[in-house]
């Protein structure tokens, strides 16, 4: 499976059910000529952003893994993992 993000965008993946104060790891292999970054995002019952994790950037034409965590906050109903694409990226 596969997926392209384009042109500083971002895309998120499906939100699963999270705890509060539990602690999430986002695995991902990605490969990008100008750059970009992975997260966590957290949110709320009505699914509202309520947090994020810290964005662990990547850059590379090689295939390489990549992985981010975070600590669900107060209030989390679910986490999804958002992947960043710099500008220009193809």
């Amino acid at each position: 499976m596969g997926l392209k993000v384009t042109g500083n965008g971002s895309v998120y993946s499906s939100m699963m059910k999270a705890t509060a104060g539990e602690s999430y790891l986002a695995r991902i292999q990605a490969s990008s000529a100008n750059g970009g970054g992975l997260r966590l995002a957290f949110f709320d019952a009505n699914f509202k952003a309520i947090g994020a994790g810290e964005l662990t950037s990547f850059a590379g034409k090689a295939w390489t893994r990549y992985a981010a965590s975070g600590t669900a906050p107060a209030n989390t109903a679910y986490v999804a993992f958002e992947l960043v694409a710099a500008e220009g990226d193809d």
